[in-house]
């Protein structure tokens, strides 16, 4: 696949929220998208940690935030297990106190719902990318 003047790999993606509207909204905007490939969805932390941990994506995309309250442990195993899968939140809200936890445990970026969707595609291609470099250097 090629993204700009770079030959680029397809990045692996999972996808975790509790509603499934949302997954839907996010599997369909990523499927438009040549270089990405869902491998996986959760509506709940404890699948996230399951299928992350099975698939070995090269990105996870979730929102801790899902009511079975397991979102901070999930993050933490996640990122303590498999660490070359590139954490990105997407939530509601996100208070500076929680952007500051979730660095903590390794998350690579925050984003908010509303965000734009190209602005989102921009940020994953991003985080894919450097993430991809440090594991190769």
């Amino acid at each position: 696949m090629f993204w700009g003047k770079f030959f680029m790999a397809a990045i692996r993606v999972i996808i975790a929220d509790e509603f499934s509207d949302v997954r839907r909204q996010l599997v369909t905007r990523l499927h438009r998208e040549p270089d990405f490939i869902i491998v996986g969805e959760a509506r709940d932390n404890t699948q996230a940690l399951k299928c992350t941990l099975n698939k070995r994506p090269d990105l996870l995309l979730i929102d801790p935030m899902m009511s079975d309250g397991l979102g901070m442990y999930t993050l933490q195993q996640i990122t303590q297990q498999v660490p070359e899968t590139a954490v990105v939140v997407l939530t509601t809200v996100a208070d500076t106190a929680l952007r500051m936890e979730l660095e903590k445990v390794g998350v690579k970026r925050v984003l908010t719902k509303c965000l734009d969707s190209d602005d989102m595609i921009a940020v994953l291609r991003q985080v894919a990318q450097n993430s991809r470099l440090l594991d190769n250097a």
